[in-house]
C-alpha cells in the first residue's frame, strides 16, 4: 500500500488520505497521552478505525490489486470524490465533538450486582430465542448453531416455524440481535465473577454459531468487539499495540474465511472456501476488503450527484421515523428504495445485491456538502454526550457494557447508508439494553 501511495496516487489524493491520517494521528495521541485507561476508548478513535478501513485501506488495495474496478466500472477517477467525503464527514464529527464543553460529574456508587446483569442479560436471551423462533421455528434455530451442518438447514428450512405474523415477521426476525446486549451483559458479569460459566459459554458459543450460520458479519462485530472491550474495561486496561495488531489480524482473517464459505441461513461451506483458496491468488484477503468496496461506490454516488442522480431530500428522515410502522397501517409509507435507485444508475441493471455507500454517501444524496457537515456535525456533539456520561460511570460495569455496544454500533452507522436499517438495528442491538438500564436505576434509587 505504501508503494500504491508513493506511485499511483494524485497530489491532490495524497494530501487528502494525509488528511484524514493526520486527524487520525491527533485522536491517538489524545487517547494515549492520557493517564486515564478509559482515554483510549474515545468514539473518536473508534469511528477513526472504521473510517481507516474503508476510506484509506480498502480503497488504496482495490487500486494496487485491481485497478479500482468494481461491478464493471472504473472508479479510479472517481475516488477523489469519495476522500473528500470521508474528511469532510469526519472533520465536521470532531468539530461537533469539541465544540461544546461538557462537565462530568462522576457517580458516586455502583448500584449493579454481579448477579442482576446475569440474569437480564439471560433474560435478554431467552427474549431474543424465543421471539426468532417464533417465525423461523426452533428446530432451525438449532440446527444453525452449528454453521457446518448446512445440508440439514437446506432440508429443515422454516418449516418448524410457529406462527405466521404477517408483516410484523420482520420485527420478530430482528429479534435475534438481542443476543447481543443479553449475552454482552452475561459476560461481563463472568468476567466480574459471576459462577455461571456454564450458562454463559453455552449461550455465548450459541450465539456465535447462529450469526455465522445467518451470514450477516455484522452480528459477528457487534458481539465479539464488545467481548474484548467489556474484558478489558473490567481490567481498566489500555491494549498494547501488540495485543490491536494480534486481535485484528485473528478477526480479519475470521471473517475473511466466513465470507468465502457463508451461505446465508445456510451456514459455512467447507467445499466453497477449499475451491476459492484453489482457485484464487489470495482469496482471504480479498473476502476481507470485499466488504470496503462500499467506498467505491460512495465515491461514484458523490460524483454523479445532483447532475445524473438527483437530491433526495429528507426522505430518509421521514423513511426512518415511518419505518417501524407496518405498511399495512399507513398507505402512504415511502417505498425507501433511493438507495436501489442510486446504485442502478451507476452500475446498470446488472446484479446490485450487496451494493451500497457509507453514511455520509446518503448525507450527500440529501442534499449536498451541507448536509454532510450538519449531520456529521451533530452525531459529534450526540456522541460528545455518550461519552461525557461514560467517563462519569466508567467503574459501572453495566455503563460499559452499554458504551462497548454503542461504539462497537460506529461501524454499523458508517457503513450503512441507509438510514432506517441503521436506527432499526440499533433499536434492537442496543436498544433494549439502554431501556433496562434506565428502568432498573429508576427503580433502584425509588427504593
Amino acid at each position: 500500500m505504501l508503494k500504491v501511495f508513493i506511485n499511483e496516487l494524485s497530489f491532490t489524493e495524497s494530501m487528502l488520505i494525509a488528511g484524514l491520517l493526520g486527524l487520525f494521528s491527533f485522536e491517538l495521541y489524545q487517547g494515549i497521552r492520557s493517564k486515564n485507561w478509559f482515554s483510549i476508548y474515545r468514539p473518536t478513535l473508534f469511528l477513526a478505525g472504521f473510517l481507516g478501513f474503508y476510506a484509506i485501506a480498502g480503497p488504496l488495495r482495490s487500486i494496487a490489486v485491481d485497478g479500482a474496478i468494481y461491478r464493471g466500472v472504473d472508479h479510479r477517477s472517481l475516488l477523489t470524490w469519495g476522500w473528500v467525503g470521508a474528511l469532510i464527514f469526519y472533520l465536521s464529527f470532531l468539530l461537533g465533538f469539541y465544540s461544546f464543553p461538557t462537565r462530568i460529574k462522576l457517580a458516586q456508587k455502583n448500584f449493579w450486582k454481579i448477579k442482576k446483569l446475569h440474569f437480564w442479560g439471560l433474560r435478554l436471551c431467552q427474549i431474543g430465542f424465543i421471539s426468532y423462533s417464533l417465525v423461523v421455528g426452533i428446530f432451525f434455530i438449532l440446527v444453525l448453531i452449528n454453521p457446518i451442518f448446512r445440508e440439514l438447514t437446506r432440508t429443515t428450512g422454516t418449516a418448524g416455524k410457529i406462527i405466521d405474523l404477517g408483516s410484523f415477521n420482520n420485527y420478530f426476525s430482528y429479534g435475534v440481535n438481542l443476543l447481543i446486549p443479553g449475552n454482552c451483559l452475561m459476560i461481563m458479569a463472568l468476567f466480574r465473577g459471576s459462577k455461571q460459566t456454564l450458562t454463559t459459554t453455552a449461550w455465548y458459543i450459541g450465539t456465535l454459531g447462529l450469526f455465522t450460520s445467518l451470514g450477516f458479519r455484522y452480528r459477528l462485530v457487534l458481539i465479539i468487539i464488545p467481548t474484548i472491550l467489556v474484558w478489558l474495561m473490567s481490567k481498566k486496561k489500555k491494549p498494547s499495540l501488540l495485543f490491536i495488531s494480534f486481535f485484528l489480524s485473528l478477526f480479519l482473517i475470521l471473517n475473511g474465511l466466513i465470507g468465502l464459505g457463508r451461505l446465508y441461513s445456510q451456514g459455512i461451506s467447507v467445499e466453497r472456501i477449499i475451491n476459492r483458496i484453489d482457485n484464487q491468488d489470495s482469496p482471504i484477503w480479498d473476502s476481507v476488503f470485499e466488504e470496503s468496496s462500499v467506498f467505491l461506490t460512495t465515491s461514484a454516488l458523490i460524483e454523479q450527484t445532483p447532475e445524473i442522480t438527483p437530491y433526495i431530500g429528507p426522505e430518509p428522515v421521514i423513511n426512518t421515523l415511518l419505518f417501524p410502522i407496518p405498511r399495512q397501517l399507513i398507505k402512504f409509507k415511502p417505498t425507501g428504495k433511493y438507495q436501489e435507485e442510486a446504485v442502478k444508475i451507476i452500475y446498470g441493471d446488472i446484479p446490485g445485491s450487496g451494493a451500497a455507500f457509507l453514511c455520509f454517501g446518503e448525507y450527500f444524496l440529501m442534499g449536498g456538502w451541507t448536509t454532510i457537515v450538519l449531520i456529521s456535525f451533530l452525531m459529534g456533539c450526540v456522541l460528545k454526550k455518550i461519552w461525557a456520561w461514560f467517563i462519569s460511570h466508567h467503574n459501572d460495569p453495566f455503563a460499559q457494557c452499554i458504551y462497548a455496544l454503542i461504539s462497537t454500533f460506529l461501524y454499523i452507522w458508517l457503513s450503512r447508508g441507509y438510514m432506517a436499517q441503521s436506527a432499526l438495528l440499533f433499536c434492537f442491538s442496543v436498544g433494549p439494553i439502554l431501556f433496562f438500564y434506565g428502568s432498573w436505576k429508576r427503580t433502584i434509587k425509588h427504593n
